[in-house]
């Protein structure tokens, strides 16, 4: 049974791997290869629905399942927490480096932006946790109900080593002192999304992080040339770029956001046992 479910899942990763990174992005460059600015932004970004809603029908053809069976129901409170966590982070880390200016684009091309990162920017960063950390996970971990940390430590290397090398190819990758630190400064960052997913046993905390960052970096402060994807958002950083103080604040980050996992994880394991008493103490009376 469980060798079936590795199958199943290594099946349903090459189809996520080849939907969300080659074959949309190609029909939609193909469809649209004239697009810029926030159009160009609108075909990048909606790859991701379309890729999820393919991998959904293929779920449902093939077992019956579908995408919220992987992640499991994402914790809304929690989600919630690390969003406004990690924005704070980013907003001292960012305003505390060097100057922000407003961006002065026209207001209707900032809030088309704004819109679109709203509404896709989310399931971008699902699309991206399925490939290099959900489904991995799944594949590896199906051997057993509690797999050796071996297990866990392997999937944990070759999955951040992808993610690594699939980012270097970003704009902001190349501001960095060396190519070397870049590769490190992802690698520990998808390392550490692994992490929060083991600690929670579910992956509320890794994807609300993702999506933190992304839409932090689209929406409210970025760099004019860091731009991977040509988003407007509400202002731009103008200071020089530090990879010291970069790594710093990664750190500060994965410090707070840990803290905010753990306390609320072990909250709500309390809750559960408090639950499970009072449920055999009306069972007994």
């Amino acid at each position: 049974m469980a060798k079936e479910e590795q199958i199943y899942y290594l099946r349903l990763f090459i189809l996520s791997f080849v939907t969300i990174l080659l074959a949309v992005p190609i029909m939609l460059m193909l469809l649209w290869p004239k697009a810029e600015g926030n159009l160009l932004y609108l075909r990048l970004m909606a790859g991701y629905p379309i890729a999820l809603t393919l991998i959904g029908l293929g779920m449902r053809r093939n077992g019956g399942k579908r995408l919220s069976d992987l992640s499991g129901r994402i914790d809304k409170t929690l989600f919630a927490v690390i969003l406004a966590a990690l924005f704070a982070i980013s907003a001292i880390s960012s305003i505390g480096n060097g100057g922000v200016t407003v961006n002065e684009n026209s207001t209707s091309s900032i809030a088309f932006s704004f819109l679109i990162s709203i509404l896709l920017i989310p399931l971008q960063c699902y699309a991206e946790e399925l490939i290099f950390r959900i489904l991995p996970q799944r594949i590896a971990l199906a051997r057993a109900f509690e797999s050796p940390m071996r297990d866990k430590v392997a999937v944990t290397i070759i999955s951040s080593a992808f993610f690594a090398l699939l980012h270097l190819p970003n704009s902001e990758a190349k501001l960095f002192d060396s190519m070397a630190i870049s590769f490190i400064y992802y690698f520990v960052s998808a390392a550490y999304l692994n992490l929060l997913s083991f600690i929670e046993k579910g992956y509320t905390s890794p994807i609300a992080y993702h999506t933190a960052n992304n839409l932090f970096i689209a929406v409210v402060i970025n760099r004019k040339e860091a731009s991977t994807i040509p988003s407007e958002p509400f202002f731009f950083f103008t200071g020089n770029f530090d990879t010291f103080n970069s790594i710093i604040s990664l750190v500060w980050a994965m410090i707070v956001i840990t803290a905010v996992v753990v306390i609320y994880s072990r909250r709500q394991s309390r809750r559960a046992e408090i639950g499970k008493k009072e449920q055999k103490e009306e069972e007994n009376t």
